[in-house]
């Protein structure tokens, strides 16, 4: 009998055990061995505020490393959650996927890493907007997906600096080697910035500090506004800072297989430190993890 973390009513979330569901045509089922909690989404989740959310009581999580014959995998959720609601359903036992959409994990990764990296490949999608080698780059905003765009644009070889409002956040990209300290610029000239708040006032602040190219030059390399925060309603740009610098923005959306491909190489290749944002934690310890947050960024449960 699978185990899950069920959402059962707004904050309120439970370890249960119920009857596996047969098996779909095409599945293939799987034993899970770690899920990755997504401190964001899954707070509205567990809120119960997530824009198109199903009912409760729900499965959430999207995020995981999976094994069958002794061959391990990222699984972005189960296909079945037996009594429950399936909000992607990460976060049990067993998992049963379509295995042409499983992402193989290599040698030299660990469980809680490439259950992390489903997070990391959020990240990594947004950075193909800066497709230029070198470029000068603010990162905005250190929670998971600010924390592991600034290392990837890093390992990239961009000249990033790293802000936060938070000592704990900018000590951290402090130590994974970035250029980190507390506050936003007051001023500055970047060639990119990502905004990974999800503040619309640090949005219409931050846009100035883009550098525009010099009036006339033809053909223009515009500045990069990367927004990587999520926003619950419409926000508003601020037109003359967009216009003066002719700024293209930019609004990635979730990420590929390749893209969680291409971080686990980062990863296995030692070029992207990512344990430090994450602590593994017993999949029973859930209730206080939603309810009180985990001391690092976010949590692995190890099933």
């Amino acid at each position: 009998m699978p185990d899950a973390l069920v959402i059962t009513a707004a904050d309120t979330v439970e370890f249960a055990t119920y009857d596996a569901p047969p098996l779909p045509s095409g599945m293939v089922r799987l034993k899970t061995r770690a899920s990755c909690l997504s401190p964001g989404t899954e707070r509205r989740v567990f809120n119960g505020v997530e824009p198109g959310m199903p009912a409760f009581p729900l499965i959430p999580g999207y995020a995981a490393c999976v094994e069958a014959d002794g061959k391990r995998f990222v699984s972005r959720g189960s296909q079945t959650t037996g009594p429950f609601n399936r909000c992607w359903g990460a976060h049990q036992s067993e998992h049963d996927v379509d295995p042409a959409k499983l992402i193989p994990v290599p040698d030299g990764v660990t469980d809680a890493q490439a259950s992390f990296a489903v997070l990391a490949a959020i990240a990594f999608h947004g950075t193909f907007a800066i497709d230029r080698p070198g470029q000068r780059v603010l990162v905005i905003g250190l929670g998971v997906i600010g924390q592991c765009s600034a290392r990837i644009l890093h390992a990239q070889g961009h000249d990033v600096t790293a802000v936060d409002l938070s000592p704990d956040r900018v000590e951290a990209a402090s130590a994974a080697g970035l250029d980190a300290y507390v506050g936003i610029p007051a001023a500055g000239e970047y060639n990119a910035i990502v905004d990974a708040t999800g503040a619309p006032d640090v949005m219409r602040k931050a846009i100035s500090l883009l550098r525009g190219e010099p009036w006339g030059q033809s053909p223009p390399t515009p500045p990069r506004y990367v927004v990587q925060g999520s926003y619950p309603t419409d926000i508003a740009l601020p037109y003359k800072d967009v216009f003066g610098a002719e700024a293209s923005i930019h609004f990635p959306r979730d990420s590929g297989p390749n893209d969680v491909a291409q971080v686990l190489a980062l990863i296995q290749a030692g070029r992207l430190k990512i344990d430090d944002l994450f602590e593994t934690r017993d999949p029973h310890d859930a209730p206080s993890i939603y309810r009180n947050g985990p001391d690092r960024p976010t949590a692995v449960f190890e099933w």
